[in-house]
This record gives C-alpha cells, sequence and structure tokens, in this order.
C-alpha cells in the first residue's frame, strides 16, 4: 500500500468514524485531536483494522527522529538519518499485539524530506573550511520555517483480529524525545482515541 493511497484510506476511514460516532458537526473537533499542526515532542497514530488486517500511520517531527529538520549535508547528519529509518523500520518492536492475535509486520513504508532522492548522499565531513560551513550555517538558516516530519505506515497480517484487545506502543524507547502521541483508533471493538507517554504505552481497544 503506498503512503499517498494509505493517507486517503486513514482519512476517509476516520472521518466516516467521526460523522457516525461523534455526529458531523464533531469534524472539526476531531481534527484538533489528532493535529496536523507541528510541534516538537508529539507525535500521532492512526490505527484501522480491516479483513485480518491492521494499518497504522505514524506521523512524528523529524526533529524527534533525528534531532533536526533540515536536509541532511554532513556525514554524520546522514548517519543519524539512516539510523532513524532502520529505528522506525522496526515496526514490530514499536507496536506490540497480543500473542493470540498472530500477528506479522508485513510491509513499511517511511516517508519524509529528508529521505528524498536529490539530497546530498555523500555527504561533506563535520570539520569543513569555515567559509564552507558558514554557508551551509546560512542556508540551513534559511530552512528553519520549514517544519519536516516522517512519516511510517505499516501493515500488519493477523490471524485473529478480534484478539487485539490492546496495543503496547513502545515507540518512546527507541525516540526519547518524543513526549506523547496522539492515537486515533477503529477496531472491531469500537472506535475511539488515547495518548500515550512514556509511562503509559498501552492502549486499551475495547
Amino acid at each position: 500500500m503506498s503512503v499517498k493511497y494509505f493517507n486517503g484510506f486513514m482519512q476517509k476511514i476516520f472521518l466516516a468514524f467521526v460523522i457516525v460516532y461523534y455526529g458531523p458537526s464533531s469534524s472539526i473537533n476531531a481534527a484538533d485531536q489528532n493535529p496536523s499542526s507541528h510541534e516538537h515532542g508529539v507525535g500521532a497514530v492512526n490505527i484501522a483494522f480491516e479483513s485480518g488486517e491492521i494499518e497504522i500511520e505514524l506521523e512524528v517531527p523529524a526533529e524527534d527522529i533525528v534531532g533536526f529538520e533540515n536536509k541532511p549535508v554532513t556525514k554524520s547528519e546522514l548517519a543519524s538519518v539512516k539510523k532513524g529509518v532502520s529505528k522506525l523500520e522496526q515496526g514490530d518492536q514499536i507496536f506490540i499485539f497480543p500473542k493470540s492475535a498472530g500477528c506479522v509486520l508485513e510491509k513499511t513504508e517511511i516517508a519524509s524530506v529528508l529521505i528524498e532522492k536529490g539530497a546530498d548522499d555523500h555527504g561533506h565531513d563535520d570539520k569543513h573550511d569555515h567559509g564552507h560551513t558558514q554557508g551551509h550555517q546560512e542556508s540551513e538558516n534559511n530552512d528553519q520555517e520549514t517544519h519536516s516530519e516522517f512519516l511510517a505506515t505499516y501493515h500488519f497480517n493477523c490471524k485473529n483480529t478480534d484478539k487485539v484487545d490492546y496495543i503496547f506502543i513502545e515507540f518512546f524507547k527507541m525516540f526519547s524525545a518524543t513526549e506523547k502521541l496522539l492515537v486515533q483508533f477503529v477496531s472491531p471493538s469500537g472506535q475511539g482515541a488515547a495518548t500515550v507517554t512514556p509511562n503509559s504505552t498501552k492502549i486499551t481497544l475495547n
């Protein structure tokens, strides 16, 4: 499932949920609960169940993942992005389902402007000459107002989704800069929203 398709899928799922469950006038309030606005330390998770499958969308500011939001230029920045992507790809370590559900991670997609083609793949040494470094700093300063995110999408196949009555979200063990994740879900047991933090990582779905 492509990121573009997945985003459309999730939007349709949650818009239908809001209208049916809360009423048409609540669609604006739902947007507030899972904001698209950029806030460091805060991410969003959307979870949807469908025919033995679980689709999860995770969106987090790039600052929380790699410590910066500009496109990587130096070797250390490129290494940080590579490390961040590698961690995000471990969806079966981030989302923990009951063993009885038999869920297996089948596919992961990671998207961000920080990993788009066209970035300086070879990197520069952190210790350039001063003039070159100053040029990069000026360029980065110009980009500071442009916020960046990482969008990860996960596809799980489950033998029995009815057994998924809870999920542990262990994202904070990998990315300590994130303070909370705003979660929305549509499951066989119902629909709802929750907030998870480093000290409270379990969401109950029924």
